[in-house]
Formats: structure tokens, C-alpha cells, sequence
């Protein structure tokens, strides 16, 4: 009797230790997620604080220095660009700026036009053939009195291309690719100095190509060095207006990274030099 009492207690022991070592090994689990928890939301802070200060330096930067009067890209800080090339300012901090002036205006254009674009960006045959007739279509649907740049689905916001471009069956990546080289405000000539590398081949042949691709590698592309590269000094001929300095309006993407936390924002900037503020943010959306 003893003897079975002793074993019962030592069942009984082993229990409760089993019990507090369970209990022991989730509350331990517990606790380093707690401390995971609380980490990821302290560098999601942290990130978050530099896309604030790095969105303040280049709104300073642009209403400082108003970039829309400068034509050359020597009077652009070292390693900034305006045609959407990503470059650092800090620590885990890209930022990409592109001038809308660089880009295809696609709400302006005929499908001719479109396929010129689409072809020049890369797509393959058929995909050019169904997304040009489907932007066709998609203009007529939508177009009225004001066009294409003011319609409440669009509301003028280069994000919402990316979803357009998306509904008319092309791949993701695709997408992307349009979008990126697109625009939807209301331009009216293009600007090959803050074209878009995917885009160059809109306008000029693949040795110009990749003369303009050296030059901006090297920080040394201006409006000279562009005609002595392309050997084109007369744009008159061209289907658009084309012109060297940027129109005043900027697509800006701020990506952050702190303890492998990622935050990507978006801007729309407009300059407004001479009422303030100088620079109008038109956008701005966290992605």
C-alpha cells in the first residue's frame, strides 16, 4: 500500500512537472514573441521616420533649388537623377525621382502611337497587338469632354496606372513596365534627358541608346552631349513637342529598410516657384 501510494505521488510529481515545464516552454515563447512583436514595430517606426525626413529633403531640395530652370543634368546633386534611376541619401534609404515630362503621355495618343511605345519598351509582338487594341477600347469607354487625365477612376495618380494596365490582360510584370514609362498628365512635349532608360528607344536608335546610357552612368549627360550622341540637333520631324528641362511635376518613390522592415511611399510633387508652397504635394500614398 505504501509502495503504491510512493508511485502515485512520484506519477503526481512528474505531472506537475511536466505541467510547469509546458507551461515554463510557452511562456517563454510568449515572451520572444512579444520581443519580436515589439521590435518589428520599433523599426517599422524607424523606417517610417526616415521616409518622413528623406520626403522633407527632397521637397526642401526641389523648392530650393528649382530644378525646373535647369536644362543640364550637371546642376543635379551628385547621384540624384530625375528619370527614375534609384540612388541612396542615407542608410537603408532609396529614393527614385522621375519627371513626368519623361514620359510617354499615353492619354494623348492613337493607337499607332501606342504601338510605337509598347514596342520600344520591349513587349513581344502579340502582347503589343492586345494591349494596344485594348487601350483603345479602354480610351473610348472612359473618354469624355475632358479626357483620359481627368477621370474619377484614374484621378490623375501615376499609381493607379499599374491597376489600368492590369485590366487590359497583360502580365504583372508588364504592367509594371507601362506604368512605369506612362503618364497621365496632361504634358505637352517629352523631355529625353529625364527619359526613363526602358523608354529611350521611343525616340531614338540602340547606339544613341547606349551612348545616352554611358553618359548618364558617368553623371554627364546635358542637352550638348545628348546631340552629339544621338546626332540629332532638330526634333521638328518627331510625332511630340520635345524639349530639355523638366516640366515641374515629379513622380517620387522613397523606399526604407530598418532590421529587414520595409516601407515604400509615393509622391506626386508639383513646383509652384512662385506662390507658395513652392512645392505642392499632389499624392502620397504608403505602399
Amino acid at each position: 500500500m505504501i509502495f503504491k501510494q510512493r508511485g502515485i505521488a512520484l506519477l503526481q510529481a512528474l505531472l506537475i512537472t511536466l505541467v510547469i515545464t509546458v507551461m515554463a516552454i510557452g511562456f517563454s515563447y510568449n515572451a520572444r514573441d512579444q520581443v519580436e512583436i515589439a521590435s518589428d514595430f520599433v523599426s517599422r517606426i524607424e523606417a517610417d521616420l526616415k521616409l518622413d525626413s528623406a520626403k522633407a529633403e527632397i521637397m526642401y531640395w526641389l523648392s530650393v533649388e528649382n530644378v525646373s530652370r535647369f536644362p543640364l543634368a550637371l546642376s543635379l546633386p551628385k547621384g540624384f537623377n530625375l528619370y527614375g534611376k534609384p540612388f541612396t541619401i542615407a542608410e537603408g534609404v532609396s529614393i527614385e525621382i522621375q519627371d513626368v515630362a519623361g514620359l510617354y503621355p499615353v492619354n494623348l495618343f492613337n493607337r499607332t502611337t501606342d504601338t510605337r511605345w509598347l514596342n520600344a519598351i520591349g513587349l513581344s509582338n502579340s502582347l503589343v497587338e492586345k494591349a494596344a487594341s485594348e487601350l483603345t477600347k479602354h480610351k473610348k469607354q472612359i473618354s469624355n469632354k475632358n479626357g483620359w487625365a481627368n477621370n474619377n477612376d484614374v484621378k490623375r495618380n501615376l499609381q493607379f496606372l499599374k491597376h489600368e494596365f492590369k485590366l487590359l490582360g497583360v502580365p504583372a510584370d508588364i504592367a509594371d513596365i507601362m506604368a512605369s514609362t506612362a503618364t497621365i498628365y496632361p504634358t505637352t512635349y517629352l523631355n529625353p534627358l529625364t527619359m526613363p532608360d526602358k523608354l529611350l528607344p521611343l525616340l531614338f536608335e540602340p547606339e544613341a541608346v547606349t551612348g545616352i546610357l554611358e553618359q548618364r552612368e558617368k553623371g554627364e549627360l546635358t542637352a550638348s552631349n545628348l546631340r552629339q550622341v544621338t546626332g540629332i540637333y532638330d526634333y521638328d520631324n518627331f510625332f511630340f513637342d520635345i524639349q530639355t528641362y523638366p516640366m515641374g511635376i515629379y513622380k517620387v518613390n522613397i523606399h526604407s529598410v530598418v532590421n529587414q522592415i520595409e516601407v515604400t511611399r509615393t509622391l506626386d510633387l508639383m513646383l509652384q516657384p512662385r506662390v507658395k508652397p513652392f512645392v505642392f504635394l499632389l499624392q502620397e500614398r504608403n505602399i
